[in-house]
């Protein structure tokens, strides 16, 4: 995580990172898009509300924890 984020800081590059995982995503993007299942369809296109650079320390606070479980109710309702 720490690498990429490191990169980005360098180099400001505009790059596409695709995951399964909230908290990864969370902790390295700036916006986070959920898909549906097949056919791949937009579901919602969120902005991440924490600044850069972010520290380890954001996976412990209580406003990533409920950021990552309203992505993950995005993902869940997209299953339904």
């Amino acid at each position: 995580n720490s690498d990429l984020s490191i990169l980005w800081q360098e180099h400001q590059w505009t790059s596409l990172f695709v995951t399964h995982n909230i908290r990864e995503a969370a902790f390295l993007a700036d916006r986070i898009i959920v898909l549906s299942a097949r056919p791949g369809m937009v579901i919602k296109d969120l902005n991440v509300p924490f600044s850069f650079p972010r520290e380890n320390t954001l996976f412990n606070s209580h406003e990533f924890t409920d950021y990552c479980a309203e992505v993950s109710g995005y993902l869940e309702n997209s299953l339904n």
